[in-house]
């Protein structure tokens, strides 16, 4: 079973600027969410196995487009991005998204290698 996490972020400065173009200041945080490639078969260890968002299913798209080898069903646990049931805000999506790159480039891949496939 192969895993893979990415930190989720903050935005100190300009969350809206960057609407417009602007830059935006932003820091990871220490909460992490997690990507796991699951078996079909195992699925029932996972839970019901959702649809990952769509920043992490266009994230394997893309990979499998460019010929990488993206599994076949993934798990996502943003709970680490929650507080008592609530989002906190951390960018999940984008989290997700960069677990998913991760995932398929393995650990050994740069961050700039991550950037361009997420």
């Amino acid at each position: 079973m192969s895993r893979a996490s990415a930190p989720g972020k903050l935005v100190l400065v300009g969350e809206y600027a960057v609407l417009r173009g602007h830059p935006a200041l932003v820091t990871a945080v220490s909460r992490r969410v997690v990507l796991t490639a699951v078996e079909p078969s195992d699925g029932a260890a996972h839970g019901s196995l959702e649809r990952p968002p769509p920043e992490v299913e266009a994230t394997l798209a893309h990979a499998r487009a460019l010929g990488h080898v993206v599994p076949a069903q993934v798990a996502l646990d943003v709970s680490a991005l929650h507080h008592a049931g609530t989002k906190l805000g951390l960018g999940s999506s984008a989290a997700g998204a960069a677990a998913a790159a991760r995932l398929v480039l393995g650990s050994a891949a740069t961050t700039a290698e991550v950037a361009a496939l997420a």
